[in-house]
């Protein structure tokens, strides 16, 4: 159902899932991991997914409501869907739809925002002239910047409202396993303003060459001193000449202003629901 290009497929992805959440609350099907959440099932793999009729057939079995989320909105995929739903009367319910931001550069990044919005182009020059942040990489051994991670998360307006990684479920476990068991495919800046930390990027790919922006966050006090932009800067700056100017970047994430001004395209992406007829 999920192919190798896709990073939530990966092992210590799924294996993370069991660590994360209580491992009796997990029900694989097929190589799709899907929580058990009283009487709906959350799938927790996400963007590129083939529904077999065995599979759907599998679902429903288990619980009234299934419920999916980042999917990319494929015509086809939601063809068959659709067919399927209306065949052994579901509902299919799209929950919301947008228009997910990437950037896919084959330049320096300076050369192309020159022919982006002015605003764009001021952040690109308040990031070049600021020489008080510090930018550290995760080098694959040592956790401290983790720690400098969780420390950004709670000093921030996640933190105040309890969506913080620590505070939804331990989402925090889902992304350390993954950084260290796959550093090839993952790579973690944060940028620091003398010992303390104010604000990071964090990215996974699978075993291409597509990066997906899994986290980004800034403290209040980085968000004084806009630490979020620069180090996202940063970041596209140092994987891009890393790969010789070239970078594919998915955003992940929805209705940023930021991840806007930055794009070059787009993919339609969605939550979903699938239902019993009668759930209402």
């Amino acid at each position: 159902m999920l192919g190798k290009d896709n990073f939530t497929n990966a092992e210590v992805w799924k294996q993370s899932n069991r660590i994360r959440y209580d491992i009796s609350k997990i029900i694989e099907l097929e190589d799709v991991d899907f929580l058990d959440n009283n009487s709906e099932l959350l799938c927790l793999q996400f963007f590129n997914l083939d529904f077999s009729e065995n599979l759907l057939d599998e679902l429903l079995k288990h619980r009234e409501k299934v419920i999916f989320k980042y999917l990319n909105l494929e015509v086809k995929k939601l063809s068959i869907l659709q067919d399927w739903c209306e065949k052994h009367n579901y509902d299919l319910k799209i929950a919301d739809v947008w228009d997910a931001p990437q950037l896919f550069l084959n330049q320096d990044l300076k050369s192309y925002i020159k022919n982006k919005c002015s605003l764009l182009k001021k952040d690109y020059i308040k990031f070049e002239k600021d020489k008080s942040l510090q930018y550290k990489l995760y080098d694959g051994t040592s956790l401290d910047l983790w720690v400098s991670v969780l420390e950004i998360d709670k000093n921030s307006w996640k933190g105040q409202k309890l969506c913080d990684m620590k505070s939804l479920d331990r989402e925090d476990l889902q992304y350390v396993f993954y950084l260290i068991k796959e550093p090839q495919n993952s790579s973690l800046m944060v940028a620091f303003k003398g010992n303390e930390p104010m604000a990071y990027s964090l990215w996974f790919k699978a075993d291409n060459d597509i990066w997906y922006a899994a986290k980004w966050g800034a403290s209040y006090s980085g968000r004084q001193v806009s630490a979020g932009i620069k180090v996202l800067l940063n970041h596209i700056n140092y994987i891009a000449d890393r790969q010789g100017k070239n970078l594919e970047l998915d955003f992940w994430g929805r209705r940023n202003q930021f991840y806007d001004m930055l794009k070059n395209t787009d993919v339609k992406r969605c939550h979903l629901e699938i239902r019993r007829h009668d759930d209402k």
